[in-house]
């Protein structure tokens, strides 16, 4: 009791995901900056969205499932879960 697996001390490989921001179709709603758990988007002195922080992203999507105008989408970036 109480030992733990090799396996259970290996340190996690943090999933990366790439955010990209369709600029035709954003309308600068504000919508994915003001609302992203982990605030890695801010915006310009335009207001139009802008990446800060894509490392800090955790994948939840909110920004993309939330757009009115589907201009933003997530991307998983660890390509050897895709094989």
């Amino acid at each position: 009791m109480g030992d733990h697996s090799k396996s259970d001390s290996r340190p996690r490989k943090k999933k990366l995901y790439d955010q990209v921001i369709f600029r035709d179709w954003c309308k600068s709603c504000g919508i994915c900056a003001a609302f992203c758990p982990k605030q890695i988007i801010g915006r310009n002195s335009a207001g139009e969205p802008v990446v800060e922080r894509p490392d800090e992203c955790i994948g939840c999507r909110f920004c993309e499932t939330h757009c009115p105008d589907f201009a933003i989408t997530i991307i998983d970036r660890n390509q050897e879960e895709r094989k």
